[in-house]
């Protein structure tokens, strides 16, 4: 009887472990999936805005070049 009820105890402990591991693990491989989103979202609008202003900047640079007054 004595020898059930231990196997029963290490079962469950041992079952609870495994459960806790594999939330522990779930919840850490979420977090990192997300960091990623993140970060990649950051660069990705961080390019496209660098683009952005490059383009706006040459396209003012042509309307100011095309201001100017023709040298003499």
């Amino acid at each position: 009887m004595v020898v059930v009820v231990v196997v029963v105890v290490v079962v469950v402990v041992v079952v609870v472990v495994v459960v806790v591991v594999v939330v522990v693990v779930v919840v850490v491989v979420v977090i990192v999936v997300v960091v990623v989103v993140l970060v990649v979202i950051v660069i990705v609008v961080a390019v496209a805005e660098f683009r952005f202003l490059e383009i706006f900047c040459f396209f003012r640079f042509l309307q100011l070049r095309s201001l100017k007054l023709p040298n003499p």
